[in-house]
């Protein structure tokens, strides 16, 4: 969604705003009273963390730009703090609070390509695709076919894959069959992993992992307790 804030201020001038001891007051009379010459777009998220944006500029150089530009307090609002700066390839942006009167003056800065709420972000939606039947907690498993065909029957578990690991190469085998284990209920992070068009199910390789290979998408944040300080 796209949300249109009122905002009027010379570009050129605005990094100079910033240093000024001013009250918000003083800003919205000038931004009420200059003629508006650029406007960066702002975009409205879900699960929004108030009074924090993403600040996207046009390029590494004019971030720096403004970067270099701001004083270490601001008068007219308190609550500004970069929390992260981003460079990645062309990408430039930071992560930022601040108050609406600062958010009016950024998105007049001729350096800026837009702005966006900083919002936060959900990859699987809590207990809500766990295994029914078991309180939620677990998951639900299922052997769909035999590695020598034939149907399905019986429990199983990763000893199972280990068994037709042990089976391709010669060695004993623990169990007598070898079988496909499918775990029901997956989650969404687990299920992309096994197959893209199967919403909740994901299958174990035969190969129990061996020779899988594992994407990580970091997220930067390395302060969390469960990291145990093991990260930096």
């Amino acid at each position: 969604m796209l949300l249109l804030i009122p905002v009027s201020l010379h570009g050129d001038d605005l990094l100079k705003i910033f240093a000024k001891s001013l009250t918000s007051d003083e800003i919205n009379s000038i931004v009420n009273n200059e003629n508006k010459n650029f406007e960066a777009p702002y975009f409205e998220k879900k699960d929004a963390v108030k009074n924090r944006y993403i600040i996207k500029f046009k390029n590494e150089a004019g971030m720096k730009e403004v970067i270099e530009a701001l004083p270490q307090s601001i008068a007219f609002d308190p609550t500004f703090k970069i929390h992260h700066k981003y460079v990645i390839g062309d990408l430039a942006a930071v992560a930022a609070s601040m108050n609406i009167v600062s958010l009016n003056i950024f998105r007049q800065l001729n350096q800026v390509e837009y702005v966006q709420q900083d919002s936060i972000l959900k990859l699987e939606d809590g207990d809500s695709r766990q295994g029914e039947g078991n309180g939620g907690r677990g998951h639900n498993y299922s052997n769909s076919r035999y590695a020598g065909g034939g149907g399905g029957g019986g429990g199983t578990d990763i000893d199972d894959i280990l068994n037709c690991k042990n089976k391709r190469h010669g060695k004993p085998q623990k169990y007598p069959r070898c079988v496909e284990v499918i775990q029901e209920n997956a989650g969404w992070c687990l299920s992309r992993t096994s197959n893209p068009m199967e919403i909740d199910t994901f299958r174990y390789p035969e190969r129990a992992g061996e020779g899988e290979n594992i994407c990580v998408v970091d997220t930067g944040v390395n302060e969390h307790p469960d990291l145990l300080g093991r990260v930096t």
